[in-house]
C-alpha cells in the first residue's frame, strides 16, 4: 500500500485506474485489521490521482465500509 501511495502521482489516472484500483479496493476486505487501518490512511492521494467519479462512485463507499 505504501508502495501505491508514494507511485500513484507519478504513474498517473489510467494505470492507476485499470491496474492499481482494482488490487486497492481488494483490500477492503483483508482480514488484518492493520491493513484496512493503512489503506483508509492512503486513500487520500490515491483518489486525488483517480478523478472525482471515481472518488464519488468507488472510494466513498470503499471509506464508508472501512469506517
Amino acid at each position: 500500500m505504501i508502495l501505491i501511495d508514494e507511485l500513484c502521482e507519478i504513474l498517473g489516472t489510467n494505470i492507476c485506474r485499470d491496474i492499481l484500483m482494482l488490487d486497492f479496493i481488494s483490500l477492503q476486505d483483508d482480514p488484518v485489521f492493520k491493513i484496512r487501518k493503512e489503506m483508509v490512511s492512503r486513500l487520500i492521494r490515491f483518489s486525488k490521482v483517480l478523478g472525482e467519479s471515481i472518488f464519488v462512485g468507488v472510494i466513498i463507499p470503499v471509506f464508508r465500509k472501512l469506517s
